[in-house]
């Protein structure tokens, strides 16, 4: 049990989420056949910085699950030079449609160039600013049970959220959006929606001149 002072009444937490404007992210789609993906490739990307609670693991598992006639590919944004991950894809059948592009100033742009976007962490994960990039983009995000995810993405409506350390999931996520591709444009355009309504910041900051207007009062 917590100490005393570490405990909070449920109607303590105030959540204000940081905002985001459509108008900051103006980058085009990046060239994805110069870092060696075909043009022709299914792309899931995944950008952040390797550790293991981010579950990359759970993601190439995914893409070889994948059945052989999609042509998916999956691109790795960020530092991904682990020796475990190194290992991993040598080890990998997939290992050919393996693209670690390392970390990128406008690493939005290779969101936005996708197919569909993933992070499938297994704990510990915020709200993170590489799924909202996705979004803002009109990509579709496949993403995990797991912290800050699911508040951003609503499962079935703007992506799927499925359950930690299960590439089965993540691979029959992947195949639903590549199988209907309506259904992948319907949902990347939910997506953009979601966070230019959900996540403004203008609201951020009305909330939180409110929080401090209350805290002042009392």
């Amino acid at each position: 049990m917590r100490p005393a002072f570490l405990r909070m009444p449920a109607t303590r937490p105030v959540t204000i989420y940081k905002g985001h404007k459509r108008e900051w992210y103006t980058d085009e789609p990046a060239d994805l056949t110069a870092e060696g993906i075909p043009a022709d490739a299914f792309v899931i990307a995944c950008t952040a910085a390797y550790r293991p609670r981010k579950g990359i693991e759970y993601l190439i598992e995914a893409l070889e699950k994948l059945p052989a006639d999609i042509p998916a590919h999956l691109m790795l944004v960020g530092d991904m030079s682990a020796d475990k991950l190194t290992a991993l894809i040598e080890r990998s059948p997939a290992r050919d449609r393996i693209h670690r592009i390392g970390y990128k100033n406008n690493a939005p742009a290779y969101s936005a160039a996708s197919d569909v976007f993933c992070l499938p962490s297994t704990k510990r994960e915020g709200l993170a600013r590489a799924i909202i990039e996705a979004m803002i983009y009109g990509v579709p995000a496949v993403v995990t049970n797991s912290g800050g995810s699911p508040e951003l993405v609503i499962d079935g409506k703007s992506g799927y959220v499925v359950p930690i350390k299960n590439a089965q999931a993540l691979a029959d996520a992947f195949e639903k959006l590549y199988r209907d591709p309506v259904l992948r444009q319907r949902m990347g355009a939910a997506a953009t929606q979601r966070i230019a309504t959900s996540f403004r910041n203008e609201d951020t900051i009305q909330q939180t001149i409110a929080l401090y207007e209350e805290l002042f009062a009392g």
